[in-house]
């Protein structure tokens, strides 16, 4: 259900919500007559709109590494990868979280993944997100979900939010694109250092717990908590503020961050005892929320 033409009954003009055709290398909106490109067989559904303000929220911030100083990054990477990388580095919740999720749908239910990067969760997850990573079905934009209304019987959408101009608008598209009786789950970082991507997107905003609950209060809650433990605060912190005291230059204090967080790798052990205490929430890195989209709304 993730090839072009299986998606084109369900797709939607991102700008009218108009109904999408196929003619050649494009889709052309039959109410508005906005055409959109095809490339290797993707679509590319972002208006006029939604590419001036994804132009906005781009990291433009100057890398200067020469070609020979890419390589060398590139090598040390594969040599020494980041722990945030690492599956090690994940807490139960945030191992368990999500296939807990997808396990209780059936196989022919419809699930959106939105901003998926390069993760694909099987063949009945349509995977969404504003760059043409590795298996990506749809380029577009989660303000304007080129999707009609209530297709999907589940949504996903980690570490996502803090990285798009407006999180209400992009809930509210979610909710729209949702069936009723839907399930939807979604995380964002709280107390975690400022990430983004170099011509892709920017690192906006963090949420608290009861943030993240507002923000999804169209949704009946079934479940929410810490994703991220306290002590990748700590380390996501630290190491940075290590590698700060070191050097400035760009190269090589990522190197030196990526170096001090592994240094400070054990502390994650302590994650599943802090994670009891009462006010462990205050510093945790990450939250998640599980909800429901009520059949009588």
């Amino acid at each position: 259900m993730k090839d072009l033409d299986s998606l084109l009954p369900i797709l939607c003009c991102p700008s009218c919500q108009g109904k999408l055709k196929k003619e050649g290398n494009n889709l052309i909106c039959l109410d508005c007559n906005q055409s959109f490109p095809i490339q290797n067989g993707i679509p590319f559904l972002q208006d006029k709109e939604s590419q001036v303000m994804l132009e906005k929220g781009k990291d433009e911030s100057p890398r200067k590494l020469g070609r020979l100083m890419s390589l060398l990054r590139n090598m040390i990477s594969r040599l020494l990868p980041h722990p945030f990388d690492s599956p090690w580095m994940l807490s139960k919740k945030e191992k368990e979280g999500l296939p807990n999720f997808l396990s209780k749908f059936n196989p022919l239910s419809l699930i959106l993944n939105l901003g998926s990067g390069t993760k694909d969760y099987g063949d009945n997850v349509v995977n969404l997100d504003i760059d043409t990573f590795e298996n990506v079905n749809i380029v577009s934009d989660g303000h304007k979900i080129p999707f009609c209304d209530e297709v999907f019987d589940g949504i996903i959408c980690c570490a996502v939010l803090e990285h798009v101009n407006n999180p209400y608008k992009v809930v509210s598209e979610m909710y729209r694109v949702l069936k009723k009786g839907g399930y939807i789950f979604s995380s964002v970082p709280f107390i975690y250092g400022f990430h983004s991507s170099t011509g892709t997107h920017q690192d906006f905003t963090r949420l608290t717990q009861f943030g993240l609950q507002e923000l999804f209060s169209s949704f009946e809650k079934i479940e929410t908590g810490q994703a991220g433990g306290v002590s990748i605060s700590v380390i996501s912190i630290l190491s940075e503020y290590l590698a700060l005291l070191v050097t400035g230059k760009d190269i090589l204090h990522w190197r030196l961050q990526c170096f001090f967080a592994w240094l400070l790798f054990p502390l994650r052990l302590l994650d599943p005892i802090l994670a009891k205490r009462n006010k462990s929430h205050r510093i945790a890195s990450s939250f998640y929320f599980i909800g429901k989209k009520l059949e009588d709304k």
